[in-house]
């Protein structure tokens, strides 16, 4: 399951209060928007999150 448009933020709480907070590894991972409009999702790496970009986020159950 997806979400698109999620600041970076909220995309790393997310990750943080459900998963382990490494935005590359575990169940939740979320990546940008402009490789969402591609048809893929790349996480983005801890030290390269920019709070104020938006971010699809996706989590496997």
């Amino acid at each position: 399951m997806c979400q698109g448009s999620i600041s970076g933020r909220i995309a790393q709480q997310v990750d943080t209060t459900m998963d382990d907070g490494k935005p590359t590894k575990g169940s939740i991972r979320y990546g940008s928007d402009a490789a969402n409009a591609a048809g893929t999702i790349t996480p983005v790496d801890a030290d390269k999150l920019e709070e104020g970009e938006l971010y699809t986020i996706c989590a496997s159950f």
